[in-house]
């Protein structure tokens, strides 16, 4: 796969989220505000991964099912790649939880796989960012499955998918550092809100310093580093007014870390 966005580069390098087919059982604070106290356990309330194999099983109507995807404990974001035939059209479902925010990309070779996210079970599209047709990012309206319909050109083509839930970095009342304490079993995203010009620093350190950063603007799309240069801290100020994902990556296997975060 050529050229994938640097968050999903950032995934395939540890490429131990395994997709599976499971069961369909389902499964903010501004910048500068003063939110509720700051986690300091695991993710736990985000949807727990599995991720998908390359070929969708055939339902009882000859259609294929869609399929599903689960989150490992502690994990934010599942990776798969696969193929599909001329026109094909591959669905994946996930569970979600009300005002959860999710962001999905998929990339192809020609980037003519496109992405439509709906809410089961009425299939009723959500609204997208405009000009987009390879990503969706947006506030979940509601607890319950979504439909991440993948639309194939009129030629075989690869594609890789990434869809993330991660958590909100919250801060004590009048603080403007916390820390997040957890384990990652590959990929765990966090999101923090930040004003243009205001003084974001971020460092996550872990017992065999195996865990690295990756932080892109949510809005944009623009990466400060990735997971290429093997950083575990970065500092400086921001330039736009929108959330930032801080992607925590394990590069050699499950792991601890302490995610600081510092917000002025």
């Amino acid at each position: 796969m050529n050229d994938l966005p640097s968050r999903i580069r950032a995934a395939a390098l540890v490429a131990v989220l395994a997709l599976t087919i499971a069961g369909c059982a389902p499964a903010s604070s501004a910048a500068g505000s003063a939110p509720a106290t700051p986690r300091t356990t695991e993710v736990a309330q985000i949807v727990r991964p599995s991720v998908a194999p390359t070929v969708a099983p055939a339902s009882t109507t000859g259609k294929p099912e869609a399929i599903r995807i689960e989150f490992e404990r502690g994990g934010t974001d599942a990776y798969v790649e696969g193929k599909l035939a001329a026109n094909e059209v591959r669905s994946y479902v996930l569970w979600a939880k009300e005002g959860q925010q999710m962001d999905v990309d998929v990339d192809s070779p020609k980037e003519n796989v496109n992405l439509t996210v709906s809410a089961a079970p009425d299939s009723k599209p959500l609204a997208r960012p405009a000009g987009s047709a390879t990503r969706w990012n947006g506030d979940l309206p509601a607890s319950q499955d979504y439909i991440l319909n993948l639309v194939g050109p009129a030629e075989p083509t690869t594609y890789a998918l990434i869809a993330s839930i991660p958590a909100r970095v919250q801060f004590p009342a009048g603080a403007t550092s916390t820390a997040v304490r957890g384990k990652t079993q590959s990929v765990t995203t966090y999101i923090v809100s930040a004003r243009a010009g205001q003084s974001l620093s971020v460092k996550v350190t872990s017992p065999n310093s195996d865990v690295v950063l990756s932080i892109h603007g949510i809005t944009d799309g623009v990466p400060f580093i990735t997971t290429m240069t093997d950083a575990t801290s970065w500092s400086g100020s921001v330039v736009a007014t929108q959330d930032y994902a801080l992607s925590l990556v394990a590069t050699t296997g499950p792991s601890d870390y302490e995610l600081s975060v510092s917000l002025q």
